[in-house]
């Protein structure tokens, strides 16, 4: 188990690619799992509990929709399984890196005050988790840094709005 904690840490730190994870349906299941486990954690101080776990399944299925529409598009059904535990995965491990600074940042809000450093990291996980969706769909799709990171962003951006329009008064 520590082995594939590493390897999705490596990932994380763009030293792995998906290629690098066993293909089973199993462990895709888990990571999916903790990817949801872990928007719920994320989204529950700004959100009701039925709410944050709708919005998490939510994000979830469209991020297995569009990967399995990218990788139908581009003829590489094989490759779901390990690109699903990839970006499940490491979006589970960054989501947990977050859940500190999201509950900081959402506490000094409610007591009106700011907390720009931790606003900052958050700002910077960010951006580290687009860059490590790029780099797996670079590897997954085998195309350009540039062209995974563009369809990463795609992903949150189209997420977003998708989220907002189902649960406009969310966040």
């Amino acid at each position: 188990m520590g082995e594939l904690i590493g390897r999705f840490i490596d990932i994380c730190l763009l030293r792995a690619g998906p290629q690098d994870l066993p293909a089973s349906s199993v462990l895709r299941s888990l990571t999916l799992f903790a990817y949801v486990a872990s928007g719920v954690m994320i989204l529950l101080p700004s959100a009701s509990f039925g709410s944050a776990v709708a919005q998490a399944l939510v994000d979830t299925l469209l991020l297995v929709a569009l990967l399995w529409a990218v990788l139908r598009w581009r003829g590489l059904p094989e490759r779901f399984d390990q690109a699903l535990t990839a970006l499940a995965g490491t979006g589970a491990l960054l989501g947990l890196a977050a859940l500190p600074l999201v509950l900081t940042v959402y506490q000094a809000d409610a007591a009106g005050v700011a907390a720009p450093f931790q606003s900052l990291l958050l700002l910077v996980l960010f951006f580290w988790t687009l860059a490590v969706n790029g780099h797996i769909l670079r590897h997954t799709l085998a195309t350009s840094y540039a062209m995974g990171l563009l369809l990463g962003t795609v992903y949150v951006v189209l997420s977003l709005g998708v989220l907002g329009l189902f649960f406009p008064h969310a966040g």
